[in-house]
């Protein structure tokens, strides 16, 4: 198995500028991480441990949710965290890698 980085959508235009601000502090409190082709769940460490699971395509997030209480302007803070979490990752989806057949010798 190798490791390739996903690219993910860009994501800021669906933050407030405050959840952005705010999610910079969260990003070293993301645990308990699942990754999966398709997206991650995990624990963001806030006032009270919140989960988080995002899923996402091949272009867009099929689904961005936290279980924490926020309800303003565009996604919460925890969301916000975790994308810049996948960001700082070197590499996170495991693909696997064709084996080498070996070529049969002509006789």
């Amino acid at each position: 198995m190798t490791k390739a980085k996903k690219t993910l959508p860009l994501y800021e235009h669906l933050f407030s500028a405050q959840s952005l601000k705010r999610a910079y502090e969260y990003v070293d409190y993301v645990e308990n991480v699942q990754f999966s082709q398709n997206g991650i769940s995990c624990k963001v460490e806030g006032s009270y441990p919140y989960k988080v699971k995002i899923a996402w395509n091949d272009n867009d997030y099929t689904e961005l949710s936290c279980t924490c209480p926020y309800d303003y302007e565009g996604y919460c803070k925890h969301i916000a965290a975790v994308l810049m979490y996948i960001e700082e990752e070197e590499e996170f989806l495991e693909i696997p890698t064709a084996t080498k057949k070996q070529k049969k010798p002509e006789w």
